[in-house]
């Protein structure tokens, strides 16, 4: 079978909300630690609020917040911005931990908890702030041409940046795309075939993959478990 990719066009109105992986690694969790230094502070009588380095860190903790619900309104053309703000915040909001820490409002397990919570949504909000990596609010409406007529799926676009052994950068197409086109180029193909050409994923990785694509009305499924051939619609 023979398909043709005829178009490729992306949408760059992407509603941040439906990234489930921004609203769960990056604004939840700085929802959390924003509550926490409120709950923490204010459930400690010693800590008058007064306390010019209290006042700071609560400060820190409500604009932190603040930036983050923000960042919930972008779409894929304007989130690099909000999302730079929020880690601007994030290392406002560590000094004034660490200040809290010196002081001795803040005991030193709950600072390291804190930090490792920062870093881990620091490394999450790098792909969303660093220009060399494709937007992954990013989606692609691609048509393609069959014996039935024209078809349209609509699907974001998985890609990274990756450098070789001479530092040049190449750009790695992602999962979905890949199984696709092995599709595309064999009419039909087994789990194996599929295997054989996206090496980097394993075999139940692929099926998922394929299971996605299947509730997606955009491959077909052919034969029972290991002699199961696919193909497109």
């Amino acid at each position: 079978m023979e398909v043709k990719e005829t178009s490729l066009r992306t949408k760059d109105q992407f509603s941040i909300l439906e990234d489930t992986e921004y609203y769960k690694y990056i604004f939840k969790k700085t929802e959390k630690m924003s509550c926490a230094v409120f709950y923490i502070l204010r459930s400690d009588p010693t800590n008058r609020q007064t306390d010019s380095v209290v006042n700071d860190l609560e400060t820190a903790a409500q604009d932190l917040l603040d930036a983050s619900l923000e960042s919930l309104r972008s779409t894929s053309s304007t989130i690099e911005k909000k999302a730079m703000n929020v880690r601007y915040m994030l290392m406002r909001f560590e000094s004034k931990l660490r200040v809290a820490h010196a002081a001795r409002h803040l005991s030193v397990d709950l600072l390291e908890v804190f930090l490792h919570e920062i870093d881990s949504v620091q490394r999450s909000l790098k792909k969303y702030t660093e220009p060399s990596a494709r937007n992954p609010l990013e989606v692609a409406e691609i048509q393609y041409e069959n014996a039935r007529g024209k078809r349209t799926m609509r699907a974001r676009i998985e890609t990274a940046i990756q450098k070789d052994d001479m530092g040049t950068e190449q750009v790695i197409v992602g999962r979905r795309e890949r199984v696709l086109s092995v599709l595309k180029d064999k009419g039909e193909a087994t789990i194996k075939d599929i295997v054989g050409v996206v090496t980097d994923c394993s075999e139940k990785t692929i099926q998922r993959e394929l299971t996605s694509l299947i509730k997606d009305n955009v491959i077909l499924r052919e034969g029972e478990r290991r002699w199961s051939k696919y193909r497109l619609l």
